[in-house]
Parts: C-alpha cells; structure tokens; sequence
C-alpha cells in the first residue's frame, strides 16, 4: 500500500486523532473513508463548488453550512460520471466487473454502513435526523424548514 500525507492546522489534526480514537479505527483508516465519503458524496453531486468552499473554509465550524438540493438528473449524471472515471480505458487493463464496480464507485458493504451511521450521527447532533424506538430512523424536521 502507498502513503499519502495530509497536514493541517495542529487542532484540527488532533481532532482527527480524537475522533479515529473515539471510532476505534486508526488514523489511517480514519483518513480513508473520509476521503472516500467525500469523494462518493462530490460523485453523487451532494456537493456544489461553492457550498464545499463553505463547509471547509478556514476550519471555522461556527457556522452552519447551507444545504443544497440535488435532482435526481443530477445525481444520475454525477453517478454516470463517478463509474466512467473508474473503468478502464478499453485495451489498457481488463475489463471491470460490475461487483468490482460497486464497490469502487460505492466503497465496500462496511464502508457504506459506516459512512450512513457517521452520517446519522451528524444528523442526529444536529436534531434532524433520530433513532425510533423500533430500532430505525426518522426525519425530525420538515422539508420547508
């Protein structure tokens, strides 16, 4: 496996060991699959230029990030991107299987449920999304809010 290095601002760093520490999982790991979070998002067009210009400013997390709305033509062409960009150029390597496909474009089963459930808790300490006493998920605030 290849390194890749990421500085940052010595708090925010220590935030990032913090919150690997608290998930159990290391740096490493913890580098990964918000990168590839990140990615997938910016894949299904959940992210505008300018709203990740705003959610990652200058590390100032006082503000609320605005929400944007995605149309499903949109996510349609982003997803239809996001799989052109991991196929292989005909000739240059074998063919990519569509199970393969999945999960390079989508991350494995694991890292999917883990990037719902960081998702859900982002949502949750933001009072718009919580756990029912069934077991499941519910929306807590209306759409027009």
């Amino acid at each position: 496996m290849e390194n890749f290095t990421i500085t940052g601002p010595d708090d925010e760093v220590q935030r990032w060991k913090e919150d690997a520490d608290e998930l159990g999982i290391t740096q490493s790991r913890y580098g990964r699959e918000r990168i590839r979070a990140g990615r997938r998002l910016w894949g299904a067009g959940k992210f505008q230029a300018d709203t990740l210009a705003q959610l990652i400013g200058d590390g100032n997390e006082t503000e609320e990030p605005r929400r944007t709305e995605s149309s499903p033509a949109t996510i349609e062409n982003d997803l239809a991107e996001t799989v052109l960009r991991e196929l292989p150029k005909k000739g240059e390597r074998n063919p990519v299987e569509l199970s393969n496909l999945r999960e390079l474009v989508f991350g494995t089963e694991e890292e999917q449920r883990e990037a719902i459930l960081a998702a859900l808790k982002v949502l949750n300490e933001q009072g718009e999304a919580e756990r029912t006493v069934e077991g499941g998920f519910v929306k807590t605030k209306n759409d027009k809010e």
